[in-house]
């Protein structure tokens, strides 16, 4: 979890290990991609979910909401297409998506 203070982000659950990551309904991950402080995963099923530092929109929910687990991004965000790949850069995240 990070909270953005000014240009010092307060980091107090700093994970060294790695550790499993509980989605939605236990679907199945074909591709996760990592930013600084951010990540998105898209599913088999093509869905598109991300968690992490949201400070600047980067997770795609509308908000600049923080979330430590995984959270299913609206498909209409991408006119109800399946996604087909995904970047995540510092703050940003990109997403390609297809037809159904």
């Amino acid at each position: 979890n990070a909270e953005y203070m000014g240009d010092l982000y307060v980091i107090d659950d700093i994970v060294l290990l790695p550790r499993e990551i509980v989605f939605e309904n236990n679907i199945l991950i074909k591709q996760i991609e990592c930013g600084d402080c951010h990540a998105a995963a898209i599913a088999e099923d093509g869905s598109l979910h991300t968690w992490g530092d949201g400070s600047f929109g980067q997770l795609g929910h509308g908000t600049v909401e923080s979330l430590q687990q995984p959270k299913k991004i609206s498909e209409s965000a991408f006119g109800g297409g399946t996604v087909e790949n995904v970047a995540c850069g510092a703050a940003q995240t990109v997403a390609i998506s297809g037809d159904r």
